[in-house]
């Protein structure tokens, strides 16, 4: 149970007056992963939890030699290391299963606000539980969540809201600290505390996708095809990928709704599968925040690195070759389809924040000491292009309403 708690450490629970001890985190745990035992009569309520979630991936993930030879065959004029197999049938019955119940248990939430938090000040996400609310919790998020409430350590009462518009793997989440840094070195009251809403943090925190991911790195092929479906990427069977992390994006912000929390808002977003109304995509969070001079960014690399005709010390890494190399790390097959749909839709929706409106030429990486660009696009008429040698509060100033 250790190293349960280890993987759980983030969660601060107080009963309003005391921090309440780690006890409370197991029996949370225990009541959340209770579902397990009835997935296989084999196994029993005297089986630890961790050993029977173990058992059914590998036992699933085992019971694919039986099926993979069609896919192996596809793969044989390359390297199997570079083969991703479909997780057929049998191996859906039991993954999908415990993905589901993690996804929807109390502990699993609770991880993943508490690692949601991008703060520059270190401050962290409390949970509060009344005292005669905590035998009422059954580990069920939808039915714990209107006992749980939470806060953050250094409350801010000016609450702001970041859209990081761009395509898949252009460097959202790794720039959003930065981004934060930068504006509030222009603003002494922007937040130095923000919640990200980001589908990478859920699978992260994942404790069952994360063993898949460890079980499937000793196996002779690199990934499953469907745990979890990039944009461009279809699942011809089902159209769902095993992990969804839609559900838990749903679920949060419907709990911060419901509770009627205001929190400032980092919420990465490729905008690759709306046409018609991208709106739609962010306005709740325009009403969680109540920001109605929200920062828009478009933070992008170009489509592959070859594509890339800025100078050496500015050229990009590539959304396809920063996506490749992480595929066997975060489990997912990566896909370009939507690079082009996700730019236009991007400049577009950054274009009409009218808080400030930033478009970031990330470099990713490309090599050491590599310089990304900000063009200030916030007067519409102008767009100043500045570099990131040049950002810090003496030197330059970004434009914030």
């Amino acid at each position: 149970m250790n190293n349960i708690l280890q993987f759980y450490n983030k969660i601060n629970i107080t009963n309003e007056n005391n921090k309440i001890s780690d006890k409370l985190v197991q029996e949370i745990y225990q009541k959340s992963f209770s579902g397990v035992i009835k997935i296989i009569p084999k196994f029993n309520t005297n089986d630890k939890l961790n050993n029977v979630i173990n058992n059914l991936i590998k036992t699933s993930l085992n019971n694919l030699n039986n099926s993979i030879t069609k896919d192996m065959k596809s793969c044989s004029y390359k390297n199997t290391n570079d083969c991703w197999i479909y997780c057929d049938q049998y191996c859906k019955k039991f993954i999908t299963k415990l993905i589901n119940i993690e996804i929807h248990s109390t502990i699993y939430m609770l991880n993943v606000i508490s690692n949601s938090l991008l703060s520059i000040n270190d401050s962290y996400i409390i949970f509060i539980i009344k005292d005669r609310n905590i035998e009422r919790l059954t580990g069920i998020w939808n039915h714990d969540c209107i006992y749980i409430k939470f806060k953050v350590s250094n409350s801010e009462s000016n609450t702001r809201l970041i859209m990081g518009f761009g395509p898949s793997s252009s460097g959202k989440t790794y720039c959003s600290k930065s981004i934060i840094r930068i504006l509030s070195a222009t603003d002494k009251k922007f937040p130095k505390s923000f919640l990200s809403i980001d589908g990478g943090i859920y699978r992260e925190k994942s404790l069952i996708y994360q063993k898949i991911i460890k079980d499937i790195n000793k196996r002779l092929y690199i990934g499953l095809k469907n745990l979890f479906l990039a944009g461009g990427i279809y699942d011809y069977f089902t159209r769902k990928s095993l992990f969804e992390a839609d559900i838990v994006k749903k679920n949060i912000t419907k709990y911060l709704i419901d509770n009627k929390i205001k929190i400032s808002l980092y919420i990465p977003e490729t905008l690759g599968g709306c046409i018609f109304d991208c709106y739609n995509k962010y306005k709740k969070y325009i009403d969680i925040t109540g920001d109605k001079k929200w920062i828009g960014l478009l933070i992008w690399q170009h489509k592959k690195h070859k594509h890339c005709d800025y100078a050496d010390k500015y050229k990009c890494k590539g959304c396809t070759e920063s996506g490749k190399s992480r595929e066997k790390l975060e489990g997912k097959m990566y896909s370009n389809f939507s690079w082009e749909i996700s730019m236009r839709n991007g400049m577009n929706e950054m274009m009409k924040a009218p808080g400030g409106r930033y478009k970031i030429h990330n470099c990713g990486g490309y090599q050491k000491d590599c310089i990304s660009i900000i063009e200030d696009y916030t007067d519409k008429n102008i767009s100043n292009r500045i570099t990131s040698e040049t950002i810090n509060e003496k030197q330059f100033k970004l434009h914030i309403i």
